[in-house]
């Protein structure tokens, strides 16, 4: 149900971000982007998840680009939102990791190697969004991407 909700959005995005100019030198979708960093819960200077969607779909932007902490927010454009890992975006990962372990799922069919990083959270984020929009159903999607879930306790 959350994965079919974080897909509408995706839409809602679409088709509300037309204007949103592509800054040179970047050659990503916003829109995908701005859905990762909402289901990886990445943190930002305008919030996470609910808040970063909700300034996103309300201001629009130049760009999006991930960085590792939030030490490295400075030096971008006015347009361009920043975002990097959370602790939740690390719970994230460690729920996926486990999850991949325990049914030995490939993933090489998605350019990625087992354990996926926090770096690969950062460089290969279209391919993890791949592996979750096409490499689970939607329950494991909804399981994996809940940092709160009951089942995973570290």
């Amino acid at each position: 149900m959350k994965k079919a909700l974080s897909v509408l959005v995706a839409i809602a995005c679409a088709a509300t971000l037309s204007g949103c100019k592509k800054q040179e030198g970047f050659d990503h979708s916003h829109d995908d982007i701005a859905v990762y960093v909402m289901w990886m819960r990445f943190d930002s200077p305008v919030g996470r998840y609910n808040d970063f969607m909700h300034h996103y779909l309300t201001n629009g932007c130049d760009d999006i680009v991930l960085v590792a902490s939030e030490y490295e927010n400075d030096g971008y454009p006015g347009g361009v939102i920043v975002a990097w890992p959370s602790e939740e975006t690390e719970q994230i990962l460690w729920q996926i990791n486990w999850y991949i372990d325990l049914q030995q799922l490939d993933l090489s069919p998605y350019s990625l190697t087992n354990p996926l990083t926090v770096e690969d959270a950062l460089v290969h984020w279209e391919e993890i969004m791949d592996f979750l929009e096409n490499g689970l159903d939607s329950s494991e999607f909804s399981l994996l991407t809940d940092p709160y879930s009951p089942i995973f306790k570290r």
